[in-house]
């Protein structure tokens, strides 16, 4: 069977499946999980849409921007590892490794006079992070824990809250109590095939 360049095409490797879209933007599955790392999100963003760039002109400037879009991959693996782990134990560990990312981008990013990441618009790190830390709201939902708490991580709090209350992004948040029933048949998913 034959598909035109207007359909997805899908290949198989390994236990991965790429899925290439019509503009290139190519999203991993793994085990019936949607993984779209901000760095694809970014690097695919810059080659497709060169007209609307998402890092600034500076070498230095851009060079930041991809560490952080970079450590926010790093984030989404430790929060990942917290999606997937059953036991209390385990739970604990892994928000233990998640509060120890957002120290990190506490002490090092996030200054007090900073609304976002980028200063007083919002960036490709504030929607790496965004969406990263949407999803550990959900998550804390689920688990019945507390894991951004604002005591603990001030400057990372405030600035969700602010990325949050935009209004482009607010209007375009996904809707919180399906998103908590989505994740939770997801996770059951995921552990009934573990």
């Amino acid at each position: 069977m034959r598909t035109s360049r207007k359909t997805a095409s899908t290949r198989v490797l390994n236990s991965f499946c790429t899925i290439q879209c019509t503009r290139g933007l190519q999203c991993l599955f793994m085990l019936e999980n949607l993984y779209v790392s901000p760095c694809l999100l970014l690097n695919t963003s810059m080659r497709y849409w060169p007209q609307n760039p998402v890092l600034q002109a500076d070498p230095y400037e851009k060079a930041l921007t991809r560490f952080w879009v970079k450590y926010s991959d790093d984030l989404l693996t430790a929060v990942g590892a917290l999606f997937k782990g059953s036991s209390v134990e385990e739970r604990k560990k892994d928000i233990e490794n998640i509060w120890e990312h957002f120290r990190v981008v506490e002490d090092q990013c996030l200054g007090k006079q900073k609304k976002f990441f980028g200063g007083d618009i919002i960036n490709v790190v504030d929607l790496a992070f965004g969406s990263i830390i949407k999803f550990l709201t959900i998550s804390e939902d689920i688990f019945e824990v507390d894991i951004l708490e604002a005591e603990k991580f001030p400057s990372l709090y405030s600035w969700f809250n602010n990325f949050k209350s935009d209004p482009v992004i607010a209007e375009n948040l996904p809707n919180k109590e399906k998103m908590v029933a989505f994740v939770k048949s997801l996770r059951e998913r995921t552990l009934a095939s573990s």
